[in-house]
């Protein structure tokens, strides 16, 4: 048995930077279209929560300097937080899975 398969590229939507420090959980400015992101940690860690709860230096996933965190949940959940001092997060926004 054949199944075709559609596939339609996702297409960016948006980029933002985002300044986080170890002392203010910050949230994203999602851009309309935006369902889905990637999020990439420059300069050190952070953690990241997806679910609205509040990360800490020891509560959430840790994304380390330079690694790419995917993100398929609702985007307005997502909350993040430096580990150590401050530091950029990188986002591109899709508008699909």
């Amino acid at each position: 048995m054949t199944t075709q398969v559609s596939i339609i590229p996702r297409r960016c939507v948006g980029r933002q930077t985002v300044s986080v420090t170890t002392g203010a959980v910050v949230t994203l400015t999602i851009p309309g279209g935006a369902v889905s992101a990637d999020i990439q940690a420059d300069g050190s860690a952070v953690s990241i929560t997806k679910d609205g709860t509040t990360p800490t230096a020891t509560v959430g996933q840790r994304i380390d300097d330079g690694v790419i965190h995917y993100v398929d949940t609702p985007l307005d959940s997502v909350k993040l937080i430096a580990r150590t001092g401050t530091t950029n997060v990188q986002v591109t926004y899709y508008d699909k899975y």
